[in-house]
């Protein structure tokens, strides 16, 4: 019997990484891969793809940054208690198979909620290049084409304390996103194109934007329009949450 062509993607958001981040869950994701692998039938040669939908920092210091960009690309080192734990990590060789885009804890600059920026675009950008972002992953027959688009949903946000403020797209790259829909044609006769936009505030909670909630669903109609083209549509995003928590 021969195997499913598909696309396999282990989305995760709000890993938080720093030397007080939880190490049974970084130990625990490693190990889940081949429990994926078997659930979902790929075959040995065919590669995982991996979506991290923001807060990859717990507080977006150089650290941290360190640390999380070890974990993925290869092993890191955290403190636990008063020792340094084992290496662990993810041990992405391809970063061609890794989207990822900021989380509000990764625009902090090492800071507190209290006194950390809203957002921090200079940081974003060395940290998580250029935003909006779009990439193509392809199943190995090549019937399936995954189209992922990746956005900040912190960039509209200000200067002011991060703790006053909530998710904002910022028009600049809703207009970016519009583009790079709006250039990304049709696919080829015989291939399923699934679209996918990344972006770490849940929609969910509209009502906690700092833009007005007609704003945000306005901004993205074009999405849907664009969308419709394709057999399926994705939104990975953080997880849901409560009006009391903060994300």
């Amino acid at each position: 019997m021969g195997s499913i062509d598909q696309i396999v993607i282990i989305h995760m958001s709000d890993l938080h990484i720093s030397d007080t981040a939880d190490f049974d869950v970084m130990q625990a994701l490693p190990v889940s891969r081949r429990s994926i692998r078997e659930f979902t039938g790929l075959a040995p040669g065919d590669p995982l793809h991996y979506v991290i939908s923001g807060d990859f920092t717990k507080t977006g210091s150089p650290r941290e940054f360190q640390l999380a960009d070890d974990y993925l690309r290869s092993k890191c080192r955290i403190v636990v208690g008063d020792e340094l734990a084992d290496p662990v990590g993810l041990e992405i060789a391809d970063q061609s198979l890794l989207a990822r885009v900021p989380g509000n804890h990764d625009n902090w600059g090492g800071q507190s909620i209290v006194t950390a920026p809203g957002s921090d675009p200079i940081s974003i950008r060395h940290h998580f290049g250029p935003l909006p972002w779009r990439r193509i992953w392809r199943s190995t027959a090549g019937r399936i084409e995954l189209e992922i688009f990746g956005m900040d949903s912190s960039a509209g946000l200000s200067s002011a304390p991060a703790i006053t403020q909530r998710g904002a797209f910022a028009q600049a790259d809703l207009d970016s996103l519009q583009d790079l829909l709006a250039a990304s044609g049709w696919a080829s006769l015989g291939i399923q194109r699934i679209r996918a936009i990344v972006f770490h505030h849940a929609l969910a909670f509209e009502a906690r934007l700092t833009l007005a909630a007609n704003d945000v669903l306005e901004g993205l109609e074009f999405a849907r329009a664009s969308v419709k083209a394709a057999a399926q549509s994705v939104t990975y995003s953080g997880p849901r949450i409560s009006d009391q928590a903060i994300s």
